[in-house]
């Protein structure tokens, strides 16, 4: 059994998603969801935490994390909550940063050594791809991909801007890209019924993280 089977059925043991992942259309995704900064959950379907756009694992990707109403002025909060913000631009930090995530990768990005945050145009392939609603071990989302090359991508839902509640666990997905977008940024949004790359929204929400392989 080669190690992209054992990683995607058994596990997300780090070196074997370090060294090989799912190569989907020229572009090589992890296997497993960011939890902790640095690190990727235990197995393909754990929701792993809801980060910030832009903002680096601190403990406010934790969905029981506490929340505050004090924005941030810096890259880097000194501390882990989760910053709520109730009015335009709806983001954690003022001013906003467009540049706290990139293809470069930055020290915010929260993905593991070797890997980064997805651009919109690498999602937008993955949405090429072959893809179905399933369920892998009583957790549903989308599959990409197909045969030994296949994705699970978990319905995780999204963490609110505005009170920190989650929402929408088990119906939706959606994950971060590094692009921005005005006062926005975009992510890859999913449900039973429909899949899109070309969605943008606000940054304070906590959205999932799944990693690419950087070049």
């Amino acid at each position: 059994m080669s190690v992209i089977v054992l990683a995607f059925f058994s596990g997300c043991n780090p070196e074997e998603v370090k060294e090989e992942g799912i190569l989907i259309n020229s572009v090589r995704w992890a296997t497993c969801n960011v939890g902790t900064h640095g690190q990727f959950v235990a197995n393909p379907e754990d929701f792993g935490g809801y980060y910030q756009w832009g903002r680096k694992g601190d403990g406010h990707e934790q969905p029981t994390s506490d929340t505050t109403g004090t924005l941030s002025t810096t890259n880097t909060p000194s501390h882990g909550n989760f910053i709520l913000n109730h009015d335009e631009p709806y983001d954690w930090r003022t001013p906003q940063n467009d540049n706290l995530w990139g293809i470069v990768k930055t020290a915010n990005d929260p993905c593991p050594a070797g890997w980064r945050v997805p651009t919109q145009d690498e999602y937008t392939s993955l949405v090429h791809s072959k893809s179905s609603w399933g369920e892998l071990n009583g957790v549903v989302g989308r599959f990409f991909g197909s045969g030994e090359q296949k994705l699970f991508l978990p319905a995780a839902g999204r963490r609110n801007y505005n009170n920190g509640s989650l929402g929408n666990t088990g119906t939706d997905g959606a994950y971060w890209s590094i692009t921005s977008y005005e006062i926005y940024a975009y992510y890859l949004n999913f449900n039973n019924g429909s899949i899109y790359s070309s969605y943008h929204n606000s940054r304070a929400y906590g959205f999932s993280v799944r990693c690419v392989k950087e070049k």
